[in-house]
């Protein structure tokens, strides 16, 4: 959730500075981070998915896509999630098994500005193995409903957008089959950031999941309904950019001046700085864009013209107050929500020794261990009040998978931190015959990059990290 605050920044922040009126969608993939969630994780999921509504019903969002990942925890709490939402949840071909008749909003339309704009739903039939065989639902191929649904809004609509939870490949299939959508918004699987590309005359965009990133696509639309690139685009991302950062250096001068908060803020300090060393690189930049730019020979207007940017939501932005408050409280509601996997004594993991095992024959890489930040990985978590948090725990504790979460809250003392197996695997067989089980020596980047990825550690740098926290040589 951590990315929350930052996005509501950069909106609020967005608002400010556009002439243009913002419309707020997401294609999908909201609530979870998994398409299917054990019983012992869904009470914790579900308080975070509460959580991130209040979060986008304070931010103003119009519609959400419901992908597959929404269905995690069950039909009838999304249609429960739905009942506290301001905005719409859209899906045109999830609906009744028995009736065919659609669950949630197949569509909406609104006026933005002088438009008037239809924004409808599909969810991919892949999410149909999720759905509880008691809930009466079915998803429809969208062959089924798409082409009469766009048929409806066309004759009222100026722009017609599809927030869709299918792959990217299905979407362009789409756009060449059912003529007369403008936009297509995704959230498939593999959802990640990519450059808008024309399918047909529709305009595909999509942005990563997660909250790293935030997409925004602006839009000067034209009643020819026809697209061509905005050779402006590059001066918009620019001028934007420049603002941002300027309006940060404005912030933490008055976080400064109101509580000492970059003396005393380290790390907030050296943003601050990396910020005013960037910004008259940028405004030169800029000055010189804006200088071609306007020397361009632009005929008049006689197609719709679009420019996207990602906006990249780092530590370093500043949070909005409100939407932190709301993801601080979810984020303790959640903790204490947390339940282990099973009562009783703590759990011994089958293949796992623990540290203190492994100490009896490699006491100096113990040693060394200890004093590093994995030793009191689970602390981290514990200080800020989320020992419990099951989304966290599994990087912060000794041998427990994905899918497995709430046995981190009863793990034996020895595995309830980040220790040798975690790296170099699980060492119970090892110890009785080092050379018939010999472990992982020499861990590579893609053991680090199990729980430092970009989500989670933006900053990480493999061989930097190595330096500091490799083992020293020799077994004693």
């Amino acid at each position: 959730m951590g990315g929350l605050s930052k996005k509501a920044y950069e909106l609020e922040l967005l608002g400010k500075q556009s002439k243009a009126p913002l419309l707020l969608l997401d294609g999908g993939s909201l609530l979870f981070t998994q398409d299917n969630l054990s019983p012992n994780r869904a009470a914790q999921a579900r308080i975070t998915a509460d959580g991130i509504v209040a979060a986008y019903n304070y931010m103003g969002f119009k519609a959400v896509g419901i992908a597959t990942a929404d269905l995690a925890t069950g039909l009838e709490f999304l249609k429960e999630i739905r009942d506290r939402s301001k905005f719409a949840w859209l899906s045109a071909n999830l609906v009744q098994a028995d009736t065919r008749q659609p669950i949630f909003q197949e569509g909406i339309q609104l006026e933005v500005g002088k438009l008037k704009i239809a924004v409808l739903g599909l969810t991919e039939e892949r999410a149909d193995q999720f759905l509880d065989k008691n809930a009466g639902a079915v998803i429809l191929p969208w062959q089924e409903v798409l082409p009469g649904l766009v048929k409806r809004f066309s004759n009222k609509a100026d722009l017609i957008i599809l927030l869709s939870s299918y792959a990217q490949a299905d979407n362009k299939k789409i756009a060449e089959q059912v003529p007369g959508i403008n936009i297509i918004l995704q959230a498939g699987p593999g959802a990640r950031n990519l450059e808008p590309e024309l399918a047909a005359g529709s305009l595909l965009l999509q942005v990563a999941p997660r909250g790293k990133q935030q997409g925004v696509c602006d839009v000067f639309w034209h009643a020819s309904k026809v697209w061509q690139p905005d050779p402006t685009a590059e001066l918009l991302a620019k001028e934007a950019n420049v603002g941002r950062t300027r309006q940060q250096i404005v912030n933490f001068d008055r976080q400064e001046k109101a509580s000492g908060y970059l003396s005393k803020n380290p790390a907030a300090k050296q943003a601050y700085e990396f910020l005013k060393g960037q910004l008259p690189d940028q405004e030169k930049k800029l000055a010189a864009l804006r200088k071609n730019v306007e020397s361009m020979k632009i005929g008049p207007r006689e197609k719709a013209r679009y420019g996207n940017r990602f906006i990249d939501l780092e530590k370093s932005r500043p949070d909005q107050p409100e939407v932190l408050a709301i993801v601080e409280k979810t984020k303790q509601q959640a903790n204490l929500a947390a339940r282990p996997a099973a009562p009783g004594p703590a759990r011994e993991q089958p293949s796992y020794a623990g540290w203190r095992a492994c100490a009896t024959c490699h006491q100096r890489q113990a040693d060394n261990w200890e004093k590093s930040r994995h030793a009191g990985a689970l602390g981290t978590l514990t200080a800020k009040g989320q020992g419990r948090n099951l989304d966290c725990i599994p990087c912060h504790v000794t041998s427990v998978l994905t899918g497995n979460e709430p046995e981190a809250l009863s793990l034996a003392a020895d595995l309830q931190q980040v220790g040798c197996e975690a790296c170099h695997g699980p060492g119970k067989q090892h110890i009785i015959d080092p050379a018939k089980w010999p472990l992982t020596r020499n861990p590579g980047e893609e053991i680090c990059r199990r729980c430092h990825r970009p989500e989670h550690d933006d900053g990480f740098e493999f061989k930097s990290k190595l330096d500091r926290l490799g083992c020293p040589a020799g077994l004693h």
